[in-house]
């Protein structure tokens, strides 16, 4: 019924002008079956998409290095995490990262994303921080020129958390340390009801957001980009967020989907370029 009360090409004229789609706009395109009407929709997105970021398809050559699989939480869809004692549970030497960072460059990387489980004792002196900004300084001093992309909005609560810091704090001194940019995991779904079923000792929603928000206030680039009314009620009701695989590291021509959860704009804009993005 939606589907026919409004007219797919005139939405599909919105979009092209630069308009924010609505929700009812939105789900009418998701909800079309009809062979032609779908190749319809196609071509508008790819005029879009080449309106904004032309033909030329940049990309990194990046290494996930994963310096734990030893975790608190206990995430639903978690294969990952171990507890310490297990057979398969690992926690890496700063020299076996610099090993893994080493190996990567060899093969022509020009970025290191860098996350792990969140283990209680990684520490030095009795402080997370201080563990983490080692990390950072030793791969930073080593490979000044690798991009560094590290620690999630988890993540950083969490070092928080166990040293009483702020999130300004911990951030602050993860980017002096060398980090560059911040992942969007932890995110999962932005919904508090769904996340208290799948990962309920996870940061909510309102949390991840303010971490988020808190690191483009210190110039530290996201995948997400926030507006400043961020929540209604625990929901991101009136949050204008995006999300990209990656963020100014991202190919200068990457689609982003724009998504406003009150009227559910769907758009596509361009990411910050990474200077060692590659055509």
């Amino acid at each position: 019924m939606l589907a026919q009360l409004l007219s797919i090409p005139k939405i599909l004229d919105k979009s092209l002008s630069g308009a924010a789609l609505t929700v009812q706009e939105g789900v009418a395109l998701l909800r079309q079956q009809d062979s032609q009407v779908i190749q319809d929709i196609r071509q508008a997105a790819d005029e879009l998409r080449r309106s904004l970021a032309g033909n030329t398809v940049t990309y990194v050559v990046n290494r996930n290095i994963n310096f734990t699989n030893i975790c608190e939480q206990h995430c639903g869809f978690c294969a990952f995490r171990r507890d310490e004692g297990d057979a398969d549970a690992y926690w890496l030497t700063q020299q076996q990262m610099l090993e893994k960072a080493t190996d990567a460059v060899s093969l022509g990387a020009t970025e290191i994303c860098m996350q792990g489980g969140l283990h209680p004792g990684a520490k030095l002196e009795g402080k997370s921080l201080p563990y983490y900004v080692k990390l950072v300084e030793s791969l930073h001093s080593r490979f000044p020129d690798l991009h560094l992309h590290a620690f999630s909005p988890q993540e950083v609560q969490f070092i928080a958390r166990e040293d009483g810091l702020t999130y300004t704090k911990v951030i602050a001194a993860l980017q002096t340390a060398g980090v560059q940019s911040m992942p969007g995991t932890a995110a999962e779904v932005l919904n508090d009801d769904i996340r208290r079923v799948l990962c309920p000792e996870k940061i909510n929603t309102a949390t991840w957001l303010e971490i988020v928000e808190t690191a483009h206030q210190l110039n530290m680039p996201t995948p997400v980009r926030c507006s400043r009314d961020i929540l209604r009620r625990q929901n991101i009701k009136s949050s204008i967020w995006s999300i990209c695989d990656r963020c100014n590291s991202a190919p200068r021509n990457a689609g982003i989907l724009a998504l406003q959860n009150s009227s559910c704009s769907l758009t596509l804009a361009k990411t910050p370029l990474n200077p060692s993005a590659k055509k």
